[in-house]
C-alpha cells in the first residue's frame, strides 16, 4: 500500500504528468463552454420571437432617447434665441442709461410671458421667469412677482449659477408680501453657504434688516459677519451705519 501511494505521488509530481492533467482539465473546461454556447444558441433559436421583440424594444428606446435629446436641444436653442431677441428689441441693452417706461415694462412682461408659455419645457424658462419676477417687483406687482420667483426656484438647484439670484429675488418678493419669516429662511440658505458664495453679503444685509425687531441678536451677528467677511462689499458702509445705530 505504501509503495502504491509513493508511486502515485511520483506520478503526480512528474512535470509531464502535470502538463497532461492540465491539458485534460483545459479540454474539459472548453467542452463545458462549448456546451453552454450550444445551449444558448438553441435557446435563442427556440425563442426567436422574444429575442427579436427585445432587440426591437431596445432599439426603439435608444432612438426615442436620441430623438428626445435632439428635441430638447432644439427647444432650448429656440427659447434662448427668442429670449435674447425680446431683450435686445424691447430692453435695448445697447443703451445702459435707458430707463424703461411703464408701458415698455408692461410690453416686455407680455413678451416674456409668451416665451414661457411657448417653451414651458425648456431649461431657459427659469431664466425668463426670474426676469419677469424682477420686472413685476419694479412695477410693485408683488403677488405676481412671487408667483414667478416660486416657479423659477422649482427648476433651479443649489449648484446652478442662477440659484443666488433666484433666492434673493424670492426672499424680496416674500418680504413684500408680508411673509418675512419665510423670506428670512430663504436668505439663511445662502448665509449658511461658504463665504465665497455669490450674493452672500446681500443675504446677510437683507436678513439683518428683516430680523431687526424680531431677533436683534441674530440681526447684530449678521451685520458683524457682513463687516468682517466682506470689507469690499457695496453693503459695507450701510452695515457699519446699521451697527452704530443698533448697538
Amino acid at each position: 500500500m505504501v509503495i502504491i501511494n509513493k508511486k502515485q505521488k511520483d506520478i503526480s509530481n512528474n512535470p509531464e504528468n502535470i502538463q497532461k492533467e492540465q491539458e485534460i482539465m483545459g479540454f474539459g473546461s472548453q467542452d463545458e463552454y462549448q456546451t453552454k454556447g450550444f445551449e444558448l444558441v438553441q435557446w435563442v433559436q427556440d425563442n426567436k420571437g422574444i429575442v427579436i421583440i427585445t432587440i426591437l424594444s431596445l432599439l426603439i428606446i435608444a432612438i426615442g432617447m436620441s430623438s428626445y435629446s435632439y428635441y430638447m436641444k432644439r427647444i432650448n436653442e429656440e427659447a434662448s434665441a427668442a429670449y435674447l431677441e425680446v431683450i435686445k428689441k424691447d430692453l435695448n441693452e445697447e443703451d445702459e442709461e435707458k430707463i424703461l417706461s411703464k408701458e415698455e415694462i408692461e410690453k416686455l412682461i407680455v413678451s416674456l410671458k409668451s416665451i414661457m408659455d411657448k417653451y414651458k419645457n425648456s431649461s431657459v424658462v427659469s431664466l425668463v421667469a426670474l426676469k419677469v419676477g424682477h420686472l413685476c417687483l419694479q412695477e410693485n406687482k408683488f403677488a405676481e412677482a412671487l408667483n414667478f420667483y416660486e416657479e423659477a426656484i422649482k427648476k433651479i438647484d443649489d449648484k446652478d449659477n442662477l440659484y443666488p439670484v433666484a433666492i434673493l429675488g424670492l426672499a424680496k418678493s416674500l418680504e413684500l408680501n408680508n411673509r418675512k419669516q419665510e423670506a428670512t429662511n430663504y436668505l439663511e440658505k445662502i448665509i449658511a453657504a461658504d463665504k465665497l458664495f455669490p450674493g452672500r453679503d446681500k443675504a446677510l444685509w437683507e436678513a439683518a434688516k428683516l430680523l431687526k425687531e424680531s431677533d436683534k441678536e441674530k440681526s447684530k451677528k449678521y451685520i458683524a459677519d457682513l463687516i468682517s467677511d466682506y470689507p469690499e462689499s457695496s453693503f459695507f458702509k450701510k452695515a457699519k451705519s446699521f451697527q452704530m445705530m443698533n448697538k
